[in-house]
């Protein structure tokens, strides 16, 4: 009996170190899952952060180009909007003396008020003082003068001479004087084209300007918009990761704890079988003990009564 009775608490012990591992074995396996997760955890954060720190150096990186380039383009079609607009300017004397000419012709055929304004006078004597026709007909005068009075004074025939040469003279004159003023007047037209045409180049410049921003305004987007896609995608394979590494720990600590518990529960069911087989045995021992017991007093007894 001593002997089932020693097996039976050294199964109750065993059973005992079996429980006592297992705490201990499990509170290792969750401080080490426990490690591990921090270092995942930590090791997303500086995932995360590097990620977010690159895409901002990107985007800014991107806004310095973009205002370089802006200032560049502004810098460039400014300049050459000031070089065209100087060769616009270049004509201003050409297009100012062709539009005095042209109000001086409709000066001179009285279209801007022959009447009341005087205009038409001022552009007549202009046109006597600036060809020499009033010079030459007081030359010929004097000259007509002179001869009649040496042959004894002016006479019908003289006076209309006279005549004729003031009107002929005035016709000459008026004729190629007006001619002139046409001459400018068409000139100061071309130029007048000439600046049309260098407004034309400023116009394209302006649109060509703004058409060069918007290109660079839309170029800036697209690439900001691919910084923000490709930090949301390796964001997201970063989560994802993690949440993967994550579900392996926990997917481990819970195979090594089912793992120890089949292993505990695995030893105390043996210590518990082999208490169980120590007791049947010493059950064993005693009922045969008493049945010897027994049939000793049974043989003795009738020995005793003389059978």
């Amino acid at each position: 009996m001593a002997t089932a009775k020693g097996q039976r608490s050294a199964a109750v012990w065993n059973s005992g170190l079996f429980n006592q591992n297992l705490e201990a074995n499990s509170g290792i396996l969750r401080d080490n899952s426990g490690l591990a997760l921090d270092a995942v955890n930590n090791s997303l954060g500086s995932a995360t952060g590097a990620l977010q720190g690159n895409a901002n150096s990107a985007l800014a990186s991107l806004g310095q180009g973009y205002d370089t380039a802006r200032g560049d383009i502004n810098t460039g079609y400014g300049q050459a909007r000031t070089d065209t607009q100087a060769g616009i300017d270049l004509f201003n004397p050409w297009v100012q003396n062709g539009q005095a000419a042209s109000n001086a012709q409709s000066d001179f055929l009285g279209l801007n008020g022959a009447a009341g304004s005087g205009a038409q006078q001022q552009a007549l004597d202009t046109w006597r003082n600036a060809t020499g026709y009033q010079d030459v007909v007081n030359s010929t005068t004097d000259a007509a003068l002179r001869k009649a009075s040496a042959i004894g004074g002016l006479g019908g025939n003289q006076i209309d001479e006279l005549g004729r040469i003031g009107g002929q003279l005035a016709n000459q004159t008026g004729q190629q004087y007006f001619g002139n003023l046409g001459s400018l007047s068409q000139t100061g037209l071309q130029a007048a084209g000439q600046q049309q045409q260098g407004y034309g180049q400023l116009a394209n410049q302006g649109i060509a300007q703004g058409g060069a921003l918007a290109g660079l305004a839309t170029d800036l987007g697209s690439k900001e918009a691919g910084v923000y896609t490709n930090l949301g995608s390796s964001l997201g394979n970063a989560f994802m990761s993690n949440g993967q590494q994550r579900a392996g720990i926990y997917t481990g600590l819970g195979n090594s704890l089912n793992q120890l518990g089949q292993y505990t529960t695995t030893g105390i069911t043996q210590g518990v079988t082999e208490a169980g087989k120590a007791g049947d045995a010493a059950k064993q021992a005693n009922q045969q003990t008493a049945i010897n017991l027994g049939t000793s007093v049974f043989n003795a007894g009738t020995k005793l009564l003389g059978f």
